[in-house]
């Protein structure tokens, strides 16, 4: 009897269980646009201490302890060196957008063997060969249009392993170029200085609006064409020092949302608060807050525009 108890009433869960959950299910629309958002060098116990800091001072969420990412923050991934257990910069973004754990200082290449201490399984035959990632699919199989935007110079690790390949992260000079030869449709940032005249001449001979340092033809461009707009010879300034000639990260975000939206076929965007990590690595806490407060407002940006949109 006890039996038969059990099982009517795994029997009544199961039933349960299947019409909730038919209940619940909803059709999903087909996905046309992707907006891939990272904040380098974010860890878990950042987002407590920012929501705090952003409920005791004043801005435009404050009193508030929720973070625009908040509803969205659903799990851990475990990324790592081919070689290593903990990735640089270069390797982990190698890594989500090409699928393939890659060495230290790697840019979306393949890695080079090493047998002693490999945690991946390495291929010989393609060492060191480019290795696609979803932007370029997403342009080359799709016909999407792309961009960046981002508070670090543009051939930096995290944008650079979106579209170019080679294996050191630092040689800017054979970067820089392949990031332009790939025909972004948006790169928005720092490092005018990496642009060569090279790359100004493929901007003029392709039609792509290049603006240096002009917050406000920034504001005005409405163009279709391909547009970089690079605000600083290197890196941005931290947010707690920016000044009227910088847009904040939520404006180029929504700047480049609003210029890849025009594609039919839908748009791929990433979206990098590059300088989280770069105040870690000095030690300022202060610095690491803010930067993060504004990474969260071109989450907000970006949330906002895919509730409304429906596709993305």
């Amino acid at each position: 009897m006890m039996k038969r108890v059990c099982i009517c009433i795994l029997l009544q869960l199961f039933l349960v269980s299947i019409f909730a959950q038919q209940e619940c299910r909803k059709s999903v629309r087909p996905v046309k646009n992707v907006i891939f958002m990272v904040s380098d060098g974010t860890s878990t116990s950042l987002l407590s201490i920012a929501r705090w800091y952003q409920y005791y001072n004043g801005g435009t969420n404050s009193g508030s302890d929720k973070l625009n990412i908040d509803p969205y923050l659903c799990g851990l991934v475990n990324t790592y060196c081919s070689n290593a257990p903990v990735p640089d910069s270069a390797p982990a973004m190698s890594a989500y957008m090409t699928g393939i754990p890659a060495r230290k200082g790697n840019i979306s290449v393949y890695p080079l063997p090493d047998a002693l201490q490999d945690l991946y399984p390495t291929n010989t035959a393609l060492a060191l060969s480019p290795a696609v990632t979803v932007m370029e699919a997403a342009k080359i199989e799709k016909g999407k249009a792309t961009g960046v935007a981002i508070t670090c110079e543009f051939p930096h690790a995290t944008p650079a392993a979106c579209a170019s390949h080679y294996y050191d992260r630092g040689e800017y000079k054979y970067i820089a170029p392949q990031m332009a030869y790939n025909n972004l449709d948006v790169v928005f940032g720092g490092g005018y200085d990496e642009v060569t005249a090279g790359m100004k001449d493929y901007f003029n001979k392709t039609g792509v609006k290049y603006i240096k340092e002009d917050i406000n033809g920034f504001r005005s461009f409405s163009g279709d064409e391909k547009v970089w707009a690079l605000f600083s010879p290197s890196r941005m300034p931290y947010d707690i020092d920016r000044k009227s000639i910088h847009p904040s990260l939520a404006e180029m975000t929504d700047k480049a949302i609003t210029k890849l939206d025009k594609s039919q076929e839908g748009f791929f965007l990433m979206v990098e608060g590059s300088r989280v990590d770069m105040a870690a690595h000095s030690n300022d806490p202060i610095g690491m807050i803010t930067e993060f407060l504004a990474f969260d407002k071109a989450v907000g940006v970006a949330l906002d525009y895919a509730k409304k949109n429906g596709e993305t």
